[in-house]
């Protein structure tokens, strides 16, 4: 009976123990995140979102249209990067976790304490606004909820807001930041707008069209539907696409959806959820959708259809590339449903009837020059122009398109109508123009550019190699030749030769250049570099007053240079 007592009493001593030391244990690990803000978190972009040329890889969180909001570490953790830059992230910190993760805060105004100083000592070590600097752990150690930076505006956003990310710390990969529990309020369901049908089949059509059409959609009670229509009539292989918007609650910013399940008589061909976002596959995102329609109409279609080049890892039970075959005189039973992260669900369900049509399907337009394989190198030249495609640049069999157009308004050359911006491109692929042999220019201004929707010049660049003018690019469109004489253009915008700027903390000067773009600028104070901070979204750089500035017959000059050489200096006594 004593050695039965001593056993339990040993037990219990030890139970007791456990229970001691468990939190002691558990202390060391991370304990869930925090919100990175105060308050209710709304967002005007979630993770996953379709953007120009990538998925949104964090999410976008209202700051209510203003700067300066305090941003807090999620957990505790480690600074190891701090990164200043005129466009992307702008100004950003990087802070790593115990639990093998990362958060990121892009967008930033200012970053607070010990990590602002050195950021800008290294700055003016380097002589440089934009600053990538790595800090080893421990430098900065941080503490969950402590608050390590403002919100700003900083880089290429938009308006006001806190750009969010959680990355795997091995290989940076986005994931999606709900998945640790920062709560967002979102009871809507996605918002299916249009159906597209795709034929693949040689001899096949969908309502008498060759290649795709278009279908508008209605919601009833039991979910959507064709408007006006039961049913589709199509014969061959085909594909479907969705055109689809999501929302949060208390928020009309569009969204994207986060998984998508196509089913024909009840069989999955095609599934998908955005989990993960790797930096590498971000350009692929333009295989994933319509590209086509993103560009004509701003409309993000969900496409079943897998391209062979699409190596994006999102997706699951694809059966023949997210394609199916329509027999002619069988019915099909067509279900495509859309979830949202919060588990908001909205579905669509239609028949497809195997019937002939009775008229030759109608073709796309356009007359074809050449046919293009996505996993060969392709090349086309005529007279003063040639082009050169490497393997894995085109994400599917491309029927290509070139027309040589007349010379336009100011261009050099000919304009080269290069298929159309309608295609994307996974790559660069090297273009080059042949210049006239008796063309009176001076040949460093040279540049080529490529023309927006609007016909406007975009600056591209280039490198001469005897008479022909190359450069490499990722879009396809019309190019041309064009000259850079005008250098850049500098104005103070907030204070004038001999002003008291005593009223002033900021020194603002207008920085902007007509076609090639700003290659680089330089500030000095009574002979002495100066950190002007660059916003070219808005065209200006700024110097935030110091106690580098005396206000004393301060001499500060400036000069830029754009990208073909062209050079402008700013001279200016302030007081």
């Amino acid at each position: 009976m004593d050695k039965q007592r001593k056993a339990m009493n040993r037990s219990s001593i030890l139970v007791w123990t456990m229970m001691l030391l468990l939190p002691m244990a558990l202390k060391g690990q991370v304990e869930g995140y925090r919100a990175p803000l105060d308050g209710i978190l709304r967002l005007s972009g979630n993770f996953g979102e379709v953007r120009s040329n990538h998925f949104h890889s964090g999410l976008d969180i209202k700051t209510g249209g203003v700067e300066g909001k305090p941003v807090h570490a999620i957990a505790d953790g480690h600074i190891v990067r701090a990164m200043v830059s005129p466009t992307g992230y702008g100004k950003a910190l990087y802070v790593e976790h115990a639990d093998g993760r990362t958060s990121v805060y892009a967008h930033l105004r200012a970053f607070k304490g010990e990590v602002g100083v050195y950021v800008k000592q290294q700055q003016y070590a380097h002589e440089h606004f934009a600053v990538d600097v790595e800090a080893a752990a421990g430098r900065f150690p941080v503490k969950k909820g402590d608050i390590i930076a403002y919100s700003g505006n900083s880089g290429s956003s938009g308006g006001p807001h806190l750009h969010f990310e959680v990355r795997e710390t091995s290989g940076q990969v986005p994931v999606n930041p709900l998945k640790f529990g920062f709560e967002v309020k979102d009871d809507r369901t996605p918002v299916m707008e249009r159906l597209w049908i795709y034929n693949h089949a040689k001899d096949g059509h969908v309502e008498g069209m060759a290649r795709e059409r278009m279908l508008e959609l209605e919601k009833g009670p039991k979910g959507y539907s064709l408007k006006g229509r039961a049913e589709v009539k199509a014969l061959g292989t085909v594909s479907v696409g969705i055109a689809a918007i999501d929302r949060f609650t208390d928020s009309e910013n569009l969204c994207g959806t986060y998984r998508m399940t196509v089913m024909v008589d009840s069989t999955v061909i095609h599934r998908h959820a955005i989990d993960r976002a790797p930096f590498e596959t971000k350009r692929q995102v333009n295989a994933h959708i319509d590209y086509d329609k993103r560009q004509r109409y701003g409309d993000i279609v969900y496409r079943s259809y897998i391209a062979p080049n699409n190596a994006l890892g999102i997706y699951k039970d694809i059966s023949d590339h997210g394609m199916f075959h329509v027999a002619e005189g069988a019915t099909y039973t067509v279900r495509i449903e859309l979830e949202d992260f919060n588990g908001n669900r909205s579905s669509l369900q239609f028949e497809i009837i195997g019937e002939k049509w009775p008229e030759r399907p109608t073709p796309p337009p356009g007359d074809v020059t050449d046919s293009f394989l996505p996993d060969h190198e392709n090349s086309f030249s005529k007279d003063d122009f040639r082009l050169s495609i490497p393997q894995g640049c085109l994400y599917d069999t491309l029927a290509f398109r070139y027309q040589r157009l007349p010379v336009c308004k100011d261009c050099l050359s000919a304009v080269h109508a290069v298929h159309d911006l309608r295609t994307p491109l996974d790559d660069f692929m090297n273009l080059s123009i042949r210049l006239a042999g008796n063309l009176e220019a001076d040949r460093s201004k040279l540049l080529i550019v490529s023309f927006d929707a609007k016909g406007r010049p975009v600056a591209e660049g280039g490198s001469m190699t005897g008479q022909w003018l190359a450069v490499r690019t990722r879009s396809f469109g019309n190019y041309a030749v064009m000259q850079d004489t005008t250098p850049p253009v500098l104005r103070p915008k907030n204070f004038r030769e001999g002003q008291s700027t005593a009223l002033l903390d900021t020194l603002i000067v207008h920085l902007g250049d007509d076609l090639s773009g700003i290659q680089s600028y330089r500030a000095t104070l009574n002979g002495s570099w100066l950190l002007m901070e660059h916003d070219p979204k808005n065209r200006v750089i700024y110097y935030v007053k110091d106690d580098r500035f005396k206000a004393e017959g301060d001499l500060l000059e400036i000069t830029a240079i754009d990208k073909v050489g062209n050079r402008s200096d700013l001279r200016l006594n302030c007081k």
